[in-house]
């Protein structure tokens, strides 16, 4: 128990020396790029964002996901594509520096195939047009005096049906993803 403390402990120091003012972020725009996983499959993250003072910044998204759902025997795979609005408040309040909570919220459009051998059909497929509500945490972690900085995060959410077409709805629902959660990693540069 020890030994995973100290570890812990090398992990914040080191963390906290990178978002010091030398490795500051400046500028009140950014773009970036990133991925989200969990283990039924991942997103592809475009982010434009505008600080609007010191702490808070908003934006937009562009964003794709993939994924495959099994609950044995029933199978699910979906991908699809969406646009949200993104929005951030840095606790440092020195711009795209260091720890950030943040939220998005957008509508998607998620197509999906589905077998099941114990239903009958024994397959189907569907496009859901659902609305993702997003909340993650994250730290914007610069490189040396250059605006580049690299984003680790994590985030929730959830993927509400609003409309569903499909060939078959199984019993069970709507199909598409529902809840997720899942670990990210960005790559962006201020300007």
């Amino acid at each position: 128990m020890r030994k995973i403390g100290l570890k812990l402990a090398t992990i914040a120091v080191a963390l906290l020396s990178f978002s010091s003012n030398s490795f500051a972020v400046e500028g009140n725009n950014s773009l970036k790029a990133g991925f989200l996983v969990n283990p039924i499959g991942y997103m592809l993250l475009f982010d434009y964002e505008r600080m609007i003072n010191d702490t808070f910044a908003v934006g937009g998204r562009v964003a794709t996901v993939e994924y495959t759902w099994e609950e044995d025997p029933y199978e699910e795979d979906g991908s699809g594509s969406g646009i949200e609005a993104t929005f951030r408040w840095y606790t440092k309040r020195q711009g795209f520096n260091g720890f950030y909570l943040g939220g998005s919220v957008g509508f998607w459009s998620i197509d999906w195939d589905w077998t099941d051998p114990t239903d009958s059909p024994t397959s189907g497929s569907g496009t859901s047009d659902v609305l993702n509500l997003m909340v993650n945490v994250g730290w914007k972690i610069g490189f040396g005096s250059s605006n580049w900085y690299v984003d680790p995060n994590i985030a929730i959410g959830n993927f509400f049906s609003l409309t569903t077409d499909s060939t078959y709805e199984p019993e069970e629902g709507e199909g598409g993803i529902g809840f997720y959660a899942g670990a990210g990693v960005a790559i962006g540069v201020a300007f």
